[in-house]
Parts: C-alpha cells; structure tokens; sequence
C-alpha cells in the first residue's frame, strides 16, 4: 500500500510540474510607422513550439514557467 501511495504522489508531482505552462501573448508592430505584421513566425528557441502572427499581428503561446526566448521571423 504504501509503494503504491509513493507512486501515486511521485505521479502527481511530475505531471503538475510538466503541466506547469503560462500563456504569452503580443503583437508584431513595425519600428517605422507601428502597423501591424501578420504571418510573422514566433517559435520558443529550441523547441518545436510555435505559431503565427494573425491578420492584426498578434500571436498566443505556451511556454514553460521556467521561461524561454521567443524568435520572430518574417519573409
């Protein structure tokens, strides 16, 4: 009983710890003119997480609690 209360706790702590993601959210803007750039990539560097500006330039992502750094890119 017991090893199974351990495994039962061990479970637990592991999945909040993976479950453990906040969600960033923001908007593209040129430096010029402060307009907006759609279809602008931003990826979590090192990771396959990622998604696209929409139409108005704005993007939402998880990343870990731990942190991260994003990277913009455009054609």
């Amino acid at each position: 009983m017991r090893r199974f209360l351990f495994l039962g706790l061990l479970w637990l702590g592991w999945f909040s710890a993976v479950a453990q993601d906040r969600r960033i959210t923001g908007r593209v803007i040129t430096a010029e003119d402060n307009s907006t750039l759609p279809g602008v990539t931003v990826v979590l560097k090192g990771t396959t997480r990622g998604t696209t500006t929409d139409a108005d330039g704005n993007y939402a992502l998880s990343v870990p609690a731990s942190g991260g750094t994003l990277q913009f890119s455009s054609v």
